[in-house]
């Protein structure tokens, strides 16, 4: 099996408060990059239309981890959704009740709004500073500063040891990937505290081989990008999937474009894969694919976003998708951070919508949208 760890980068950011798009408040004017296009700039309710519907339905903040500044909790921070340029990210959750201590390998990830009871829970892994163990926490959709989570799962009987990814489904499941054990570890909505998993999937048939991304579909099935070897590949199980299970189904193969995956999402109909793309001989660029979530074997991807155009470079282990499309991806560039979008449908070698980037650090991994 083919092992591949995950590298640590400190990036740096800016962002202005949640609700004003652009740097200090200001708007970019319309026909600018990441501004809103002339024919979704709309005002009141006048003109409401399937524009206005996908305007409505965009992402309004994208999350990321803040290293520690003056105490030794990191810290969950803020860009607003349709911001551009040079951006200052605000700090969102720190201090004592949330203690995320110790986040090297941890992730941010937001369950689907309207998808789930209590909805838009935001989960991540945080070790503990008492015990040092490892903890899933879950915050509330709109948790800000101080603020204790409302679900922690951890103690003796929570057999994490590292924390690659973490997913939730539409019925309040939580899901981690414990790193190169090939092991996915699953909890229902019910559990908290030392709870044992409700589910776990490992052994050689569920061809799980360094897991580097989770997902769910609308029916909850559960889907995993496995950084495997020859080639790297989604794997798809049933909801109620554990033990040694074969996969449904695979997306695997030459023609799917799946190399080096670092991050996936699944949104709606489809599964979106960032790709850190093969070295020598093969010599392939960061890309991000999508496909459908019913599709298998050795296909092609319904959407492959690269090029020069894209200014995708070192990726940071995050990818989003919102309700509106548009996919956000966290790359690495010239000593800087980026938050790229594009918009929806993109596909080819196409240019970012968007291009948040910033002086201030902040660490890779899966990136949040609520």
């Amino acid at each position: 099996m083919k092992t591949s760890s995950l590298s640590l980068y400190a990036l740096r950011i800016c962002v202005a408060v949640p609700t004003l798009v652009g740097c200090g408040g200001s708007s970019p004017p319309i026909g600018a990059p990441g501004a809103i296009p002339q024919s979704m700039a709309v005002s009141g309710n006048a003109g409401r239309s399937p524009e206005f519907s996908r305007l409505a339905s965009r992402a309004k903040q994208i999350l990321v981890w803040l290293p520690p500044s003056s105490s030794h909790f990191f810290a969950i921070g803020a860009f607003p959704a349709t911001g551009n340029g040079s951006l200052t990210p605000t700090t969102l959750i720190s201090g004592d009740k949330p203690a995320l201590y110790g986040v090297f390998e941890s992730t941010l990830f937001q369950t689907p709004q309207g998808r789930v009871t209590p909805p838009g829970r935001l989960f991540t892994c945080s070790k503990d500073l008492k015990d040092h163990a490892l903890h899933i926490l879950a915050f509330a959709a709109r948790a800000h500063g101080d603020v204790a989570p409302v679900r922690n799962i951890g103690g003796s009987n929570n057999p994490l040891q590292t924390c690659r990814n973490v997913a939730a489904d539409g019925v309040g499941r939580v899901a981690a990937s414990a790193g190169p054990y090939n092991t996915i570890f699953l909890w229902s909505a019910a559990l908290n505290g030392n709870a044992k998993p409700s589910q776990t999937l490992a052994g050689d048939a569920t061809k799980l081989d360094n897991p580097r991304g989770l997902g769910f579909n609308r029916a909850n099935d559960i889907y995993v990008v496995n950084d495997g070897y020859p080639f790297a590949y989604v794997t798809v199980y049933a909801r109620d999937a554990s033990g040694n299970t074969p996969p449904l189904r695979e997306i695997d193969g030459y023609k799917t474009r799946i190399e080096r995956p670092v991050a996936m999402a699944v949104s709606g109909d489809m599964i979106y894969v960032s790709n850190q793309g093969l070295g020598p001989p093969s010599e392939t660029e960061p890309h991000i694919t999508a496909y459908n979530v019913s599709q298998s074997g050795d296909v092609e991807p319904t959407i492959l976003i690269e090029g020069p155009k894209t200014r995708l470079y070192h990726l940071m282990g995050g990818i989003g998708v919102d309700a509106a499309g548009y996919i956000y991806v966290n790359t690495f560039a010239a000593g800087r951070a980026h938050i790229l979008a594009f918009a929806p449908g993109a596909t080819g070698d196409v240019a970012p919508v968007q291009d948040i980037r910033s002086r201030k650090r902040f660490f890779d991994g899966q990136i949040a949208l609520r």
